[in-house]
Order: C-alpha cells, then structure tokens, then sequence
C-alpha cells in the first residue's frame, strides 16, 4: 500500500491497477475524494516528474546484453531507482495467481487490473529507458535491459484481450493457461532486468530468485 499511495501521487490509474492485481482495494487505505481527483490533473507529466534523468559518464564497462557502454562510475543505482519495475513484478505474482485459479471472480478481477493496466501501456519500458540513461551516457535506447521490460509489459497487455476471448481458438480454461504462462514469462523477464540493474537489496534479490 505505501508503493499505492506513492503512484497516486504519479500514475493514479497505474496505482489502481496494481491494486487490483494483489487483490487490495483502491480506497482501502481511505484516499480523500479531493485529493485523488487532483492528481488526475498532472497524469500527463508525472512520467517527467518520476523518472530518473540523464547523467556523464566517466568510466566503460561490458555488459553482456549490449555493445559496449560507459557507465557513471560515481553513481550507484539504488532500489529507488527501479521501485517501479519491481512494484510491476510483485503485482504480476499476484496476478498469475488470479488467472491460475480457474475462479470467475478471480478472473474478473484480474481483468479489472488488466484494463487499468493498459490505459498507459509504455509507461513501465519509458520509466526502464529513463533508469538506464541515468546509468549509461550512451545507447541507453538500445540497452537489452529495456527490451526485457518492453516485452513483459506487452505480454501483460495481450492477456486482457485473450481472456476476452478475443484470440482465435483459445477461450475458458485454455485462455487462462495461455494467460497464466504469458504472465510467468512476463515475471522472468522483470526478473532479468532487475538482476541486471546493478541494484544491490535484499527485495530484488529475492525477486530474482523467485523468478
């Protein structure tokens, strides 16, 4: 819920989402009507207003995912810095639980959290391309590390429609199979990219583990 209150603050809907992915109401910490409908106002910057910026590079490193890159070797990320894509991974767990259960109102929630979910479908690979240039000072558009979250989001995205019945020859309890391997995938690569970081914790360690 402290992730929650933070993203209301930023992405009103996302924080919503996420919500409803772990099962938590919206309103359970009891936000003030007011106050929630003035965030709504500066959804159009909040990515600008959350996201890392831009840094100098001093020293060169290799990484295995990209060419190689220089990467500020006075600056060490920190869990801040990718809270984001690791509240994402812990709202997936919950998720895949939702579509796994073969339970109608499990599924009808999870959908609910789907629809939030791609009202603002880039948000999460956008905020993973801001991370990586505070960290790069070139080719950060380029870096693996993105395409990692790029993927996971738009394989999180697919699911609302396939659990629609929207794809041909997949509805009921094959839909939610296809939905629930969708969203194990997408967990496996939050994984990776959170493993690739450079953040040292005890949270993303434990992720990355899990997954």
């Amino acid at each position: 819920l402290i992730f929650a209150r933070t993203m209301l603050t930023t992405k009103p809907f996302l924080a919503i989402a996420l919500l409803a992915l772990s099962g938590a109401s919206a309103f359970s910490f009891e936000v003030d009507r007011r106050a929630f409908a003035s965030t709504i106002a500066g959804v159009a910057t909040a990515t600008s207003a959350i996201a890392p910026g831009p840094a100098h590079a001093a020293d060169k490193w290799v990484y295995d995912n990209a060419k190689e890159v220089e990467v500020v070797s006075r600056y060490k990320p920190k869990f801040d810095d990718i809270n984001q894509i690791y509240g994402l991974g812990k709202g997936l767990e919950k998720l895949e639980a939702k579509v796994s259960s073969g339970d109608d109102e499990q599924l009808s929630k999870a959908l609910d959290g789907l629809r939030a979910f791609n009202k603002d479908p880039n948000f999460y690979s956008g905020f993973a391309k801001n991370f990586i240039s505070k960290v790069i000072a070139r080719g950060a558009a380029d870096d693996a590390r993105i395409g990692y979250v790029r993927e996971a989001a738009t394989l999180v995205g697919s699911c609302e429609g396939l659990l629609r019945g929207e794809e041909e020859g997949l509805s009921g309890a094959g839909a939610a199979k296809e939905a629930t391997a969708r969203v194990r995938k997408a967990e496996s690569l939050i994984g990776k990219f959170l493993a690739e970081s450079g953040v040292e914790d005890e949270r993303v360690a434990a992720y990355v583990a899990a997954h």
